[in-house]
């Protein structure tokens, strides 16, 4: 199970972002991970990696002793970055190389020992990974949460039509309501509305639920929860009750659009038929006409060929009459 997610308190002497930093445990070392919610930084580190870096800074705690030394520490960094204690600290600055970031980490021993400092160089991680990292669990979770709202409701469904059955009884049994329920008052047969809608008037939870209305009061009072949930449910093109299809979804490689030709590939072209060849000779501003001799009227008459968009070809006859 991935940790999760957690405020991280730095001291800097620039303006810092709200951050949050993920510290997981491998079987060998440690991954660090910290976002302002559109980049994440990263350092990983396996065991050789960490006896080397406390060799290198001399830590007060020697991971090289022996196992239990070595879990000390990383206990001790992670007390580091809960900055739960007045003697626990932890600094920001920008590293050298572009855009990376070093974070020191104070962590108090007890006396006489001295600090435990520890220094994490992280690296800055290509942008999908803030989309496996923030936006894919989001949506997954976003996922999880409208299959458990719908069993809720398909819940909420079946009670209602348990207490419409129970009140129906009721009523045909002419049973007054006010001796189950004191506080309503008496419902006389023969009045306009049942037993379970008169009854609503005076305990809540009787009235059946309104799942439109319901959808329509929290929309007004947190609209993003549409957007939310379109989201989640257009990612993969399943339903809200789908939510096994999401565990596949996974950010695609970076760049890939450039991996996109160049020509404009038309869809539709496999699907309609191919247009004849049409002569595209320069009109000359007449018209060839075929007079029958032996036709005694006196209409000239020529035809006009051409193609529909479709690709069949049409003929009229023209007439044109020349009064005399």
């Amino acid at each position: 199970m991935p940790s999760k997610w957690q405020r991280l308190h730095v001291s800097s002497s620039g303006s810092v972002p709200t951050l949050l930093y993920q510290l997981a445990f491998t079987e060998d070392g440690y991954e660090l991970y910290i976002t302002d919610l559109t980049y994440i930084w990263s350092e990983h580190l396996d065991r050789v990696s960490i006896l080397r870096r406390a060799d290198e800074d001399d830590t007060t705690i020697d991971p090289s002793e022996d196992d239990d030394q070595f879990t000390v520490l990383l206990q001790k960094i992670e007390e580091a970055l809960h900055h739960d204690s007045s003697g626990h600290s932890a600094a920001l600055s920008r590293g050298s190389e572009g855009a990376n970031l070093h974070l020191l980490t104070t962590t108090k021993l007890p006396a006489p020992l001295q600090p435990l400092l520890w220094r994490f160089y992280l690296s800055q991680d290509p942008h999908s990974a803030a989309t496996d990292q923030l936006l894919l669990p989001l949506v997954k979770a976003e996922a999880v949460w409208q299959s458990r709202e719908q069993v809720l409701i398909d819940q909420l469904m079946k009670k209602d039509w348990v207490l419409g059955k129970l009140f129906d009884k009721l009523e045909a049994l002419g049973i007054d309501i006010g001796t189950i329920f004191p506080g309503v008052s008496g419902h006389r047969p023969g009045q306009k509305d049942t037993m379970l809608s008169h009854t609503a008037k005076y305990i809540q939870g009787v009235e059946p639920f309104d799942k439109d209305s319901w959808i329509r009061e929290t929309n007004v009072s947190f609209p993003e929860l549409s957007s939310a949930a379109n989201l989640a449910t257009e990612a993969t093109g399943s339903g809200v009750s789908d939510a096994d299809r999401f565990q596949n979804l996974t950010a695609p490689p970076d760049g890939w659009w450039k991996r996109l030709s160049t020509a404009i590939v038309d869809s539709s072209s496999d699907n309609e038929p191919r247009k004849p060849a049409v002569d595209k000779r320069p009109f000359d501003g007449s018209l060839e006409t075929d007079t029958d001799s032996g036709n005694e009227d006196d209409d000239d008459e020529f035809e006009v060929c051409f193609y529909d968009p479709l690709g069949f070809s049409k003929q009229f006859s023209i007439h044109y009459l020349f009064s005399p």
